[in-house]
């Protein structure tokens, strides 16, 4: 499986580059470049290794986590709500 990023467009395929090439010749690319994606809809990519040798890729939730918490506090301080600063949890602290 290969990626190929281009602005807002994410392929997927065995193909990809040929796929993308394919909408070049049809559409203007930002600085006429394709490229391996590293972000995709906040998420961190990473092109990876298995054990057994498979070549994948990998979300990293963490810099999805941050983006999703980034967007919610900025919608909150726009409609002029906060989060309570203490709540309860369903659990007890000293879990």
């Amino acid at each position: 499986m290969v990626l190929c990023y281009v602005d807002d467009v994410l392929c997927m395929s065995h193909s990809a580059m040929k796929t993308m090439k394919g909408i070049q010749r049809s559409f203007k690319l930002k600085d006429d470049k394709i490229e391996e994606p590293d972000t995709y809809l906040g998420a961190g990519l990473l092109k990876m290794t298995t054990a057994n040798g498979t070549v994948c890729w990998s979300m990293l939730s963490e810099t999805y986590c941050k983006a999703a918490v980034k967007n919610v506090e900025q919608k909150l301080i726009e409609d002029g709500k906060r989060l309570l600063s203490k709540c309860d949890t369903p659990m007890k602290s000293a879990y």
